[in-house]
């Protein structure tokens, strides 16, 4: 497990779209690749990482893909909604979908 001290640069004020800026730390949890127990390690994953999701979460920290509720919690409401404007502008065929899914607003 991995404890990362936040603030800095990351916690100034900015239009930057970037979720949890006021947070103070980001847990991380890494193992090696476990082709036998690949399911209990994800489970082990998820469990530790769920101690502390409802402060939030960044994607980077997720073990396999994000679900749409997950990338949903990893920005404050408002910046989640600016994110999904932009996509309905960009993006409104939603052909940059394949990573972490913001669909386009309307």
């Amino acid at each position: 497990m991995k404890v990362r001290h936040l603030g800095g640069a990351l916690a100034k004020p900015s239009d930057a779209l970037v979720g949890h800026r006021s947070a103070a730390f980001a847990l991380q949890v890494l193992s090696g690749l476990d082709r036998d127990n690949g399911d209990a390690v994800g489970e082990t994953h998820r469990r530790v990482l769920d101690t502390q999701r409802s402060r939030g979460t960044f994607l980077n920290n997720h073990y396999g893909p994000a679900t749409a509720e997950q990338v949903r919690a990893a920005y404050e409401p408002e910046v989640y909604r600016r994110l999904t404007e932009l996509k309905r502008r960009y993006d409104p065929a939603n052909m940059f979908r394949f990573n972490h899914k913001i669909p386009p607003a309307g």
